[in-house]
């Protein structure tokens, strides 16, 4: 009976379109629209690595699917990605995805810039809002009211 709403924010929802334009900016990103031979392909995918112990997320076979179809020469993710060096996840894929070919990567190899998370984008919304609230209250504080 009682369902759940999720709410987002203007400022969430602007930084978020703002991310999504700074991501398709980039010279190594293409937007494909989705079509049978990728789904296809992902439910394949899945199907091999389903009866194993790494198991593929919907979200992630369809990426890998794209990343097959288009011949990508790579696809970065940092899922399985570990500081200590050990890969697992989708990086433990790479080179051999359900008999395809896919190198997969780190994402932003060190030393490459990387597109800020949406998390910063929208502090970055509060920051500047705050600043200009604070500008707002100093302006009205140091002007003259009538009384």
């Amino acid at each position: 009976m009682g369902g759940q709403f999720l709410v987002i924010s203007n400022a969430a929802r602007d930084a978020t379109l703002r991310w999504t334009a700074a991501l398709h900016r980039r010279k190594n990103v293409q937007e494909v629209a989705p079509h049978m031979r990728i789904t296809d392909r992902a439910s394949t995918i899945r199907e091999k690595y389903n009866v194993s112990t790494n198991k593929i997320k919907t979200p992630d076979a369809i990426h890998l699917a794209t990343a097959i179809i288009y011949e990508a020469d790579e696809m970065q993710t940092m899922d399985g990605y570990h500081d200590d060096g050990t890969r697992d996840g989708l990086l433990a894929l790479s080179g051999n995805v359900a008999d395809y070919k896919l190198l997969i990567v780190a994402s932003y190899p060190r030393g490459a810039p990387s597109v800020p998370s949406v998390a910063e984008v929208v502090q970055s919304e509060i920051d500047d809002t705050r600043l200009l609230w604070d500008q707002i209250v100093e302006e009205d504080a140091t002007e003259p009211h009538d009384e």
